[in-house]
């Protein structure tokens, strides 16, 4: 079941914090960034600063319809994990960070009508077979958007 527009929150203020034990990479501990859907897909995007030119992301994208509760990752997932990606220079470089396919999942609670998020998720890292463990706290505020942005290899498709 989709929904439309006016079935949208109408809130625009994006707030929630998202985390995760990165290992050897530190902690993140990042504010929401982005919290978006195009009523098809939902992103909530984490940004962890590091310094003014440096930063780290971290995003979680799935499907609006998803149902709540344990998702594991795999081709036929309705979440894609998260992906974390070191960013510097001013935003003009990046290294992303991809999860290992088909390893770990997400717990999600999801209100698509209040515009609302809880998640917890477990992955690895497809560099170093390091896993990841981490959580979004009270993520509020989702905001329609045509398209949403393209993140690094997500295997959820955005079409």
């Amino acid at each position: 079941m989709s929904i439309s527009k006016a079935d949208l929150p109408k809130n625009t203020s994006t707030s929630g914090k998202m985390t995760a034990d990165l290992n050897e990479l530190g902690k993140f501990e990042g504010e929401a960034f982005k919290f978006e859907t195009d009523k098809k897909h939902v992103i909530f995007m984490g940004k962890h600063p590091i310094s003014p030119t440096e930063w780290n992301y971290m995003s979680l994208t799935f499907q609006i319809d998803i149902v709540n509760g344990r998702h594991f990752f795999n081709s036929n997932s309705e979440a894609a994990p998260p992906l974390f990606s070191e960013i510097s220079n001013n935003g003009n470089s990046g290294k992303p960070y991809p999860a290992k396919p088909d390893e770990g999942y997400v717990d999600i609670t999801f209100d698509k009508e209040n515009g609302t998020l809880e998640a917890a998720f477990n992955y690895t890292f497809k560099h170093n077979s390091r896993q990841v463990v981490g959580n979004i706290v009270n993520g509020q505020g989702m905001e329609y958007v045509k398209k949403l942005p393209e993140i690094g290899k997500s295997r959820l498709k955005l079409q």
